[in-house]
Order: structure tokens, then sequence, then C-alpha cells
């Protein structure tokens, strides 16, 4: 479970998640009650998103290799549908973007394309944990790319061949 709380070190943040531990362990009951496929979002990490070293960027109107979209931040925790414009690439830059999944594998043109110099998702996403901390990005990464799974309450999903069992209705 994720419990979004803002940036590290925001006191609304930290008392936020400690309201929230305090509220859990302090539950009387956990309800028994079905809980309906509409109130699960189950996500996981599809893979890391990197901007190599030798590529400028910017969040900002700044002429750079790679210049990421106004409030691109607003976008951290949200699904974004397939299609969404994410960046405006320079002309003649090649590889702006590394995409790899959780055995390193480069997977950038299943998850992105260039089209008109935009740099645009190919399949639904949820940025989590992006940055616009330039340091942070070439230390570690833009963010990561979690995509959602899809369950029915009762059946078998796995993932890296280890079964996970969602209890039946």
């Amino acid at each position: 479970m994720t419990l979004e709380c803002g940036k590290v070190g925001d006191e609304f943040g930290i008392q936020r998640a400690t309201a929230f531990v305090d509220e859990v362990l302090n539950l009387d009951a956990i309800e028994s009650d079905p809980v309906s496929d509409n109130d699960i979002d189950m996500f996981h990490t599809l893979a890391v998103i990197k901007i190599p070293e030798h590529i400028s960027l910017s969040f900002d109107e700044s002429d750079t290799d790679i210049r990421f979209i106004q409030g691109i931040e607003t976008l951290n925790f949200e699904e974004i549908p397939a299609g969404t414009i994410l960046a405006h690439i320079r002309e003649g830059v090649d590889d702006p973007i590394l995409v790899m999944d959780e055995e390193g594998n480069v997977i950038t043109q299943q998850v992105f394309e260039i089209r008109d110099n935009n740099l645009i998702t190919l399949r639904p996403l949820m940025p989590s944990m992006l940055t616009l901390d330039e340091r942070v990005i070439r230390q570690d990464c833009l963010c990561y790319a979690m995509e959602r799974y899809s369950i029915t309450m009762g059946e078998k999903i796995t993932r890296d061949d280890a079964p996970v069992w969602l209890p039946a209705e």
C-alpha cells in the first residue's frame, strides 16, 4: 500500500501519515463485508524512467533537449491515458528518455513514442515518485511508471511467478 503524503519532510505530510497509521492501529475491527472490484485500485511498478546524462532538460519554457509540460508534477500518482503528451523534444534529439523494466531491460519503445517532437505515452500509466529536482533526476531517476493490475475478486493473479490470491466475494 502506498500513502501519498507530499514531499519528504513536509509537516502536513508527516501529520497525514501519522494520523493514518494511528487510525489503522486503533481500529476496533476490520470489516468483513465483501469488497467490490471498484473499491480496489491495484498497481505495480512497470519501469523506472531516466534521463540520459547528455540530455538537457527543463520544466519551463527553456530551450532544452527535453522540455516537460507545465504542471507535470500534478501527474504524480495520477493514472494517465495512452496518448498523453508529457514533453517536447528538440528537433534532432535521439533517445531523450530511457525506460527500464525491473530486470534492467530497455522498454522505452513499449512505453513512449516521439511524434511531431512530442513525447507521448503509448499505454495507460501512473507516474510515481515524480520529481522536478534535476539533482535527484541525474542521481536517480525522473520517476517510476506504474500500471494498473486488472483484477477480479476471487481470481488468481500472478506476478513474477508468485501467485497472489484475492478473497472471493
